[in-house]
């Protein structure tokens, strides 16, 4: 995907590519950091606000526990969260139009790209489902929570 897209990016010309927060990448907004990689462009992830400032950009990223605000150089590549934007709902006159607007397509020989990966997968490996045992002790009395404990060291 990664590929594809900077090749695209490549072919056209871009001062700014916005990327979402994730998708077939199990939501690692991996896409976007590897389209900048490719370029050679500055690439963010978890950004939540963008800002116009001189021939850049001012950026937010929401992290964990802090706002880190960054002032990053044009062109470059970002990834959003869904804090971004507030979608409006459109009125029928627009969502008719928007139908009869032109779009321009690509393939993949337009873009100059194989579309192959550059990735094999061997193999994926993940731990084995377990099934859950189920119990529930419910209450916050002397014996519920005796009975609780009990489960915890039968398991331990």
């Amino acid at each position: 995907t990664a590929s594809v897209l900077a090749s695209a990016l490549r072919k056209i010309g871009f001062d700014l590519a916005l990327c979402g927060e994730g998708s077939s990448d199990f939501y690692s907004q991996q896409v976007g950091i590897q389209v900048g990689e490719l370029l050679g462009v500055g690439a963010y992830n978890a950004v939540s606000r963008i800002t116009p400032k001189g021939d850049g950009l001012l950026i937010e990223r929401t992290l964990e526990r802090e706002v880190e605000v960054l002032e990053i150089p044009l062109p470059a590549v970002l990834s959003v969260t869904t804090d971004i934007n507030l979608p409006r709902i459109h009125q029928m006159k627009d969502i008719l139009a928007a139908g009869k607007k032109p779009v321009n397509r690509l393939d993949l020989s337009d873009v100059g790209s194989t579309g192959e990966s550059a990735v094999d997968v061997v193999s994926t490996l993940a731990p084995e489902s377990v099934a859950r045992k189920g119990i529930i002790v419910e209450g916050d009395s002397e014996d519920s929570i005796e009975a609780f404990v009990q489960n915890i060291r039968k398991e331990l």
